[in-house]
């Protein structure tokens, strides 16, 4: 570039030209956070749901920032938190696989136990047999009666022991299996279940979603809730009271919904309700009670040695299965009546028709 140019300041960046840099690049950390968000492995013992909170602070603030010290700050907190919570989610994996490993193992030990049992076995009848064989030689019948006596005394015995044997290696197999099965239940339950509420997740809620649409048999709804406000009682009275909130409202959409439903905490302070075999007027009439209900109750928290109440209301989008739909456009076409209920004003129901 001719240095006149420079001295002339014709190539100078402009002020404008950089902050706009900033605020792009912080839109495009923010998107990759959510990216980030939608990979990470949902365990309890990873504590995921922490790290997706503390993830979705940093988004955040990286769709507020205008400058670059705030940029990089932000961004270096982002890296070490994923570099600690991957860190994790390596080991956490690690272990999986070596549980996968040890069934193989364990049917692997299995069959050479019981096969090299019977191999044994097998030859010591064999042996068992072929002195039966020489018995015909023997001309003497009381010595002939003795050692048949011995030889039946001989099977006997052989028998026993396997029977025994194979009692104890079952016995031994079958704690073992027990132990590994155990492990393997509680793995499943941390993949299927939010580790806060207890009720299904967003995993388990898009494989019931897809396995709904694919039978496609009965009229199939979906509901979207979202607890109104929650980030102002995040901030009022902390995450701690926050997650009981989230705990409490799960309870009452547990209590409310039928046992044919399929409920999900699908990521934050929303809930996902998948109702078959019913109509979207009564859908509807049983969502808006529900909604009700909620906004009459209270949510008690303990305080110290107090015991202290907040009122909690709740959103709700539905929205109907049409023929042609993919899962990804039911949950769009409810997040949509969700949307427009909470421009309605919250604590409402809107559905997606409405909501065009």
């Amino acid at each position: 570039m001719p240095k006149q140019f420079i001295e002339l300041g014709l190539f100078k960046r402009r002020k404008s030209d950089s902050d706009s840099i900033i605020v792009r690049v912080a839109k495009l950390s923010a998107r990759l956070l959510a990216l980030v968000s939608q990979i990470a492995i949902e365990s309890e013992s990873l504590k995921t749901s922490k790290f997706l909170s503390k993830l979705e602070q940093y988004r955040t603030q990286l769709d507020r920032a205008t400058d670059s010290r705030t940029l990089e700050d932000t961004i270096e907190k982002c890296l070490a938190l994923c570099q600690d919570y991957f860190r994790q989610a390596q080991g956490y994996l690690l272990e999986r696989e070596n549980e996968i490993k040890e069934v193989i193992d364990l049917l692997r030990e299995a069959l050479s136990t019981f096969t090299g049992e019977a191999d044994t076995f097998n030859q010591r009848l064999l042996d068992s047999s072929v002195r039966f064989k020489r018995l015909v030689e023997i001309e003497d019948l009381r010595e002939l009666k003795r050692q048949i006596a011995q030889e039946v005394n001989e099977f006997t015995r052989i028998v026993a022991e396997k029977r025994k044997r194979d009692q104890e290696v079952y016995a031994k197999m079958s704690k073992r299996f027990e132990v590994l099965q155990a492990k393997l239940r509680q793995t499943k339950q941390e993949v299927l279940l939010d580790p806060l509420t207890q009720i299904g997740n967003r995993r388990s809620m898009d494989h019931a979603l897809k396995r709904a649409i694919q039978e496609s048999k009965k009229p199939i709804i979906l509901a979207i809730l979202d607890i109104d406000d929650f980030k102002d009682i995040n901030d009022i009275y902390g995450h701690q009271v926050g997650d009981q909130a989230l705990v409490c409202v799960a309870g009452w959409l547990v209590a409310n919904v039928r046992s044919g439903d399929f409920l999900a905490r699908y990521g934050g302070d929303e809930f996902v309700v998948l109702i078959t075999n019913t109509s979207l007027p009564q859908a509807e009439m049983r969502f808006r009670q529900l909604l009700a209900n909620i906004a009459a109750s209270q949510f008690r928290y303990q305080d110290g040695n107090e015991i202290r109440t907040v009122r909690l209301a709740v959103s709700c989008g539905l929205a109907e299965y049409l023929a042609g739909d993919t899962p990804d456009d039911l949950m769009r076409h409810a997040d949509k009546g969700l949307y427009e209920a909470k421009k309605r004003g919250k604590n409402c129901l809107v559905t997606w028709r409405d909501a065009e």
